[in-house]
């Protein structure tokens, strides 16, 4: 099994907190594979640079992200968001071109997107499969 993890799980991993940890600790002692995209990584790396204590913050995020893969935004992914991309806006449905790409990068890499993200939990990508881990269960 593969989980490809969001920034807002990460988050929640960084800021320990309790259910997150247990879930990502369950996962690699399960021998899951743990992943991360590099928009994901983008997005927590501007969040440390842009926050109090950035040095701190750069090496705690070092300090996670050696426990996982990072996975490259390919070509692929990229072919996938454009599909993605339209066939929502067919339905008249908007949804970030972040979210997006991790949504693809997921469906690529064959991997659940594990996100706290409501616009990704909403089923409105229906190759894409999701998991809450935060404890706060959004969705249909």
């Amino acid at each position: 099994m593969k989980f490809l993890l969001d920034a807002n799980v990460l988050v929640c991993a960084l800021n320990d907190t309790a259910g997150v940890r247990r879930r990502l600790n369950e996962a690699q002692a399960s021998g899951a594979k743990l992943l991360t995209s590099a928009v994901v990584v983008g997005e927590l790396s501007f969040g440390a640079s842009a926050s109090a204590r950035p040095e701190q913050n750069h090496a705690r995020l070092r300090a996670m992200l050696a426990r996982m893969e990072v996975v490259p935004f390919t070509e692929t992914a990229a072919q996938r968001f454009g599909d993605i991309k339209a066939s929502l806006r067919r339905r008249g449905l908007a949804r970030g071109d972040a979210d997006l790409q991790i949504a693809s990068t997921a469906i690529v890499e064959d991997a659940t997107l594990v996100t706290d993200d409501q616009a990704l939990l909403d089923r409105s990508i229906p190759e894409l499969r999701t998991e809450n881990w935060t404890g706060r269960e959004k969705g249909p």
